[in-house]
């Protein structure tokens, strides 16, 4: 009939059947005293998390500037210890490694040698006319020309050998590998060329000559100091003589010479406009005044 429930198998209409225990949806008090408690107690923690979770995060913060400083500071000091050890090693007006570091470099490359089958050469080089050019148009021009003939050098040569300046008007070059006389000739010859060709620097037009001493390495000197020594001495017998550049060169065997018993061989660069110039001329000059 309409309104009644559905009738089972058993006769009992749905509404009738049982659905379960019933439960009393009243807390008893002790329960909810119990649930407020572990409620506060939680709330408590969570404030206590998010506060600490805060000051975290405010380590973290200067923990991260302070390592970024840290390094900001380590590579500057890096950069300055670089920068120091460059100033320390190189010439501050035409960037050239100076007579410190060529004496380092000089050192190993005849610690090579002695371990090697090729040899090395170096080439002393002085610029004949500079002072005049400082007494006549100032130091500014002077150091204006001193870099362009630093420029020129570093031109001339091999990108692995060595150019310095050793301090006023002098410099040094230091060249490797299997160098035999004729090739150190030709090369001094082209430095020669390349050093005293005109200069331009605003309206003047400069030029100085270039004095060359030639030393070998295991031939004139096994040392740092031997080397450069007797190059400046090849040098001077350039300069005196005028004869653009000279070899430092050991006596033969029983020849008693001059010059603390060293044969001075300088060899004049043939005038041409041609940087790679071929040798006109050769002179053996031995001091014996000096006897």
């Amino acid at each position: 009939m309409p309104g009644e429930g559905t009738l089972t198998a058993l006769g009992r209409r749905e509404f009738d059947l049982p659905l379960g225990p019933r439960r009393d949806s009243r807390v008893a008090p002790a329960d909810c005293e119990m649930l407020l408690r572990d409620l506060n107690a939680l709330q408590t923690t969570l404030l206590e998390e998010r506060d600490r979770a805060k000051r975290l995060e405010r380590v973290l913060i200067y923990v991260q500037g302070a390592l970024a400083r840290s390094r900001a500071e380590l590579a500057a000091t890096r950069n300055g210890a670089r920068r120091a050890r460059h100033l320390a090693l190189h010439d501050s007006l035409t960037g050239l490694p100076n007579r410190r570091c060529f004496g380092e470099r000089l050192d190993r490359a005849v610690a090579q040698v002695r371990h090697a089958s090729h040899g090395l050469a170096v080439f002393y080089v002085d610029l004949d006319g500079l002072k005049a050019i400082n007494d006549r148009h100032g130091h500014n021009t002077g150091d204006a020309l001193l870099k362009i003939v630093a420029s020129r050098l570093r031109a001339a040569l091999r990108a692995h050998d060595v150019v310095s300046r050793l301090g006023g008007d002098e410099f040094a070059c230091l060249l490797t590998g299997l160098l035999n006389r004729g090739q150190l000739a030709h090369l001094a010859c082209k430095l020669f060329d390349t050093v005293s060709a005109p200069v331009q620097i605003g309206d003047r037009g400069l030029v100085v000559r270039a004095s060359i001493g030639i030393v070998t390495c295991p031939a004139d000197g096994n040392t740092e100091a031997a080397l450069l020594n007797h190059a400046d001495t090849a040098m001077y017998c350039a300069k005196r003589e005028q004869t653009g550049y000279a070899f430092f060169s050991e006596p033969p065997e029983g020849q008693i010479v001059g010059l603390a018993g060293k044969t001075m061989v300088a060899r004049t660069p043939a005038p041409t406009n041609s940087r790679a110039s071929a040798i006109a001329q050769h002179l053996c000059l031995v001091r014996s005044d000096l006897r």
